[in-house]
């Protein structure tokens, strides 16, 4: 039989347990929670923050759907000529800077179009508040795709991701490289996308 001193302290040796077991699932929760912190989110480019250039792309309406009384606004890229548009972006305030921004194309090949690849590329220039506006060298993404019809529209995502800083701007310049493809209409461009990873928990202060 257990002295009185042996079971005092066998109580307090369970007391502390059934604490240290509360705080461990309290822990889990917050790790669970910690992980769901982190999630996808997408900010449209088109049609707010571009700007055309002077061999600019046709603004259009492009009937969808059989009655020709729905209309969706496109950019439509010239398939002879470059045409040029112009954007920024400003870093999300959400955004998690450890992890890349990739940008998104919703586009139709033109109603013309019978054959031939679609490339578009985005040139860009990550620039902070006091950089030197006459400096860098820009990088470049891409896409290359052929259609299986005129009439399906396509997401494309473009072909690498960009890290930003935590007070980065991307200055960017969109175009058609219609010396990279060949196909035989235009491009009509619905909208231009970036999607970027966004955390819950905020930016660290």
């Amino acid at each position: 039989m257990l002295g009185d001193g042996q079971q005092k302290f066998i109580r307090e040796l369970n007391s502390k347990f059934e604490k240290l077991s509360r705080r461990t699932a309290n822990l889990e929760s917050w790790e669970g929670s910690l992980s769901t912190a982190l999630n996808y989110k997408h900010l449209s480019v088109f049609p707010v923050a571009v700007k055309l250039g002077a061999s600019a792309p046709t603004d259009a309406l492009r009937a969808v759907g059989t009655s020709g009384g729905v209309l969706i606004d496109v950019l439509q890229f010239s398939n002879v000529v470059q045409n040029d548009t112009y954007f920024y972006v400003e870093i999300p305030s959400d955004m998690d800077t450890g992890l890349p921004i990739q940008f998104y194309a919703h586009w139709l090949p033109g109603a013309a179009w019978t054959a031939g690849n679609y490339v578009y590329r985005i040139e860009y220039l990550l620039h902070s508040p006091g950089d030197d506006s006459a400096v860098g060298v820009p990088g470049i993404v891409s896409f290359d795709v052929t259609p299986t019809s005129a009439s399906i529209s396509i997401e494309t995502a473009f072909d690498a991701g960009i890290v930003m800083g935590d007070k980065d701007m991307i200055f960017a310049h969109l175009y058609r490289d219609v010396a990279a493809d060949n196909g035989d209409s235009t491009g009509d461009v619905i909208d231009l996308r970036m999607r970027y990873v966004s955390n819950k928990l905020g930016l660290a202060v």
